[in-house]
């Protein structure tokens, strides 16, 4: 009897490992992070329900692999939520919060250079 080599035992696993994509998602906006419910989406209009857990406020902008703006929420308070709807095609996207801002001190708070950034892939399955 033939048994299964390792790597494709491996290769079964991480296949496996993979979230299934869905058409909508919450994505969920904290200090200094930015969490959608998956990391797969399929393509064509999708619905995001944004939350704000953080305590400052927070927006969500989705972009396209070449940094191009697609969508946005208005700025979104504390405790608060919003739905963005969008049309995406087939691709990755980053979800961001742009937010830049200043501490009581002077220094300059850039929400995605703190880290609020996630990538979603975006396909037609």
């Amino acid at each position: 009897m033939k048994r299964p080599s390792h790597l494709a035992l491996v290769v079964l696993v991480l296949a496996g490992c993979r979230s299934p994509s869905v058409a909508d998602t919450t994505v969920a906006l904290d200090e200094f992070s930015v969490t959608p419910g998956v990391d797969r989406l399929t393509a064509g209009t999708i619905n995001l329900t944004v939350s704000n857990s953080g305590e400052f406020p927070h927006t969500l902008v989705v972009s396209d692999g070449a940094g191009t703006v697609v969508a946005g929420t208005t700025l979104i308070l504390p405790g608060e939520g919003a739905t963005l709807s969008v049309d995406l095609e087939p691709g990755l996207y980053m979800f961001t919060c742009r937010i830049v801002g200043q501490s009581d001190s002077g220094e300059i708070i850039d929400h995605y250079e703190r880290g609020m950034a996630a990538r979603v892939e975006v396909g037609s399955y």
